[in-house]
């Protein structure tokens, strides 16, 4: 279940890679601006029944929450999550930190959210 859901998410990531690869955005944009760029994706679910509940800035860090169905984050804490998200959303976007941006990446299961790490570098990859 695990690979299938961080498969599902790392299609919204990629929305986020694309903006970041702008080279306008990937320099000069502010973490509001690229949470602007990404309403789009709010509310929409996939197949497996994860949405993208909102896009939002804290100061200069993007911060995504994210939904799905119950049971889903069972197993995984907060940090492996981030890890999976952001280690996927580096491999298509790695500049994006160079800027000095951050992410964070929030998750709800059955209810109950779960406030990720601030990110700032790409994570090292997994071993």
């Amino acid at each position: 279940m695990r690979g299938k859901i961080l498969g599902s998410i790392m299609l919204a990531l990629a929305a986020l890679a694309a903006f970041a690869q702008v080279p306008a955005a990937a320099q000069n944009a502010t973490a509001a601006q690229i949470a602007a760029g990404l309403q789009e994706m709010v509310g929409k679910a996939d197949a497996d029944g994860f949405v993208i509940q909102s896009v939002t800035a804290e100061g200069n860090m993007v911060v995504l929450l994210f939904k799905g169905p119950d049971g889903w984050r069972d197993g995984i804490d907060a940090q492996q999550v981030s890890d999976a998200l952001i280690r996927g959303f580096c491999t298509e976007a790695p500049q994006f930190f160079d800027v000095g941006m951050s992410m964070r990446v929030d998750s709800i299961d059955r209810e109950a959210k779960l406030t990720g790490p601030v990110v700032t570098a790409c994570p090292k990859p997994a071993e």
